[in-house]
């Protein structure tokens, strides 16, 4: 058994390698669609404020282990899960970007990112989950609602009417540079949250995590136990 160890692993460094010789793309025909699912270290860039497109290239890899489609207003990109033990080795790495008009949901898992840029991303529902990464810039008015968990990060800037955040098991919030009237932020088992209110701010954080609100808050409610840290400037 030992001598088929070596002859596997060659083989498969022999694909990522013939895979990094070149890169694919293609593009995809899709519209009416809102919301951004990405899963399994897919790299997402969203571009608002446009007119609906969706591209994707492999850097390694091969597109047809790329699975995207839509579901309602959803749209969903991941890789397929790989068979056997040389699809468990590939090292597949895709970038798909896409283009909206107004973008109202982004839900991130499994080491995916997502990352968005231009206008209409007012009133955001953010989801990030083992180990993913959510960034969005130029957001605008309206709320955001964010939900963190398993090591996941998320960082948003620009200004909404309010923000609700909940994070746990490791995860980061970084929102200070979101700047919002109203926040309401919960933290759990070792995880964080960074935020800028300026009107009110209530806060239950518990299990050594820790929440930093800047802006000048006024305090409405706040729940400290287990070593949980509340700071308000």
């Amino acid at each position: 058994m030992r001598g088929i160890v070596p002859i596997v692993l060659t083989s498969a460094a022999a694909i990522a390698l013939a895979s990094a010789a070149f890169s694919e793309e293609r593009s995809y025909a899709f519209d009416d669609f809102q919301r951004i699912d990405a899963a399994m270290g897919v790299e997402v860039k969203v571009t608002t404020g446009t007119g609906y497109a969706v591209e994707a290239e492999a850097l390694r890899g091969e597109l047809d282990r790329l699975v995207i489609r839509q579901k309602g207003d959803r749209l969903i990109i991941k890789r397929k899960k790989p068979l056997g033990l040389i699809g468990a080795l590939r090292s597949d790495l895709f970038v798909v970007t896409v283009s909206l008009p107004q973008l109202t949901a982004a839900e991130a898992s499994s080491g995916a990112s997502i990352s968005v840029t231009g206008d209409g991303t007012a009133d955001l529902v953010i989801d990030a989950s083992s180990g993913s990464n959510v960034k969005i810039r130029g957001i605008s008015e309206g709320s955001v609602d964010v939900d963190a968990s398993s090591g996941a990060h998320v960082s948003l800037a620009g200004h909404c009417g309010s923000i609700t955040a909940d994070a746990s098991s490791g995860a980061h919030v970084q929102a200070g540079d979101l700047i919002c009237r109203m926040g309401q932020f919960d933290a759990s088992s070792g995880a964080s949250v960074r935020g800028h209110v300026t009107g009110a701010v209530s806060a239950d954080v518990s299990s050594g995590a820790s929440v930093k609100v800047q802006g000048g808050a006024d305090i409405a409610k706040k729940s400290l136990s287990s070593g949980g840290s509340l700071q308000v400037i």
